[in-house]
């Protein structure tokens, strides 16, 4: 009797398990679709041309430069300029309002992965603790 007892345990563990990785599968593919590896999502000013990675990389260095600037102005027009400008000495041209609106999608994109992965991390303890209770 206790054999078939740990065996119906076991297989239950299997379910909550292969049960848990579908949902993680899921939640992933779902990520990945909001946070914009699917075209359908891209702002139109990040398509036409598309923003190579290393020129994001460089907008992110320019634009964390001026980090304190952009909290400490309330109109920071002249900013997104700057950064045009600078981008524009690197061979990237890109106008002030593609600059504002690509930064505004990085951090709406980064807002939204943060808030997927902290309910997957969420959903895993939960059943994690479930499982373990369930033992």
């Amino acid at each position: 009797m206790e054999g078939h007892h740990l065996q119906h345990h076991q297989q239950h563990q299997h379910q909550q398990q292969h049960h848990q990785q579908h949902q993680q599968r899921q939640h992933q593919q779902h990520a990945q679709n909001i946070i914009g590896t699917s075209s359908a999502n891209v702002d139109v000013t990040d398509r036409f041309p598309q923003w190579s990675i290393q020129e994001t990389k460089e907008f992110l260095m320019i634009r964390s430069e001026l980090d304190q600037t952009f909290m400490e102005t309330k109109r920071n027009k002249q900013l997104w300029e700057v950064i045009s400008n600078t981008m524009k000495e690197k061979g990237y041209h890109r106008s002030a309002e593609q600059c504002k609106c690509k930064w505004k999608n990085l951090v709406t994109r980064y807002k939204v992965f943060l808030f997927i992965y902290t309910y997957i991390k969420m959903n895993y303890t939960i059943n994690q603790s479930l499982i373990i209770l369930c033992a």
